[in-house]
């Protein structure tokens, strides 16, 4: 199975979530990330799981 990833910047691009934000996530343990030649990686599958969990606060939003 292939994994696909994405830079910190088009996650903020797909997510709506700014980059600096991102970055706290990453620096606080929340959002997993892979640093692969220098650049911080997010695994998409894992972005979405943590976008569909609620993020930050861990609560799945109502819809």
């Amino acid at each position: 199975m292939e994994s696909k990833y994405m830079r910190v910047k088009h996650a903020s691009v797909f997510s709506s979530i700014p980059e600096g934000t991102l970055y706290y996530y990453i620096h606080q343990g929340m959002l997993p990330s892979y640093k692969v030649a220098g650049r911080q990686l997010l695994k998409i599958s894992e972005f979405v799981k943590f976008i569909e969990s609620g993020g930050s606060n861990g609560q799945k939003k109502a819809g």
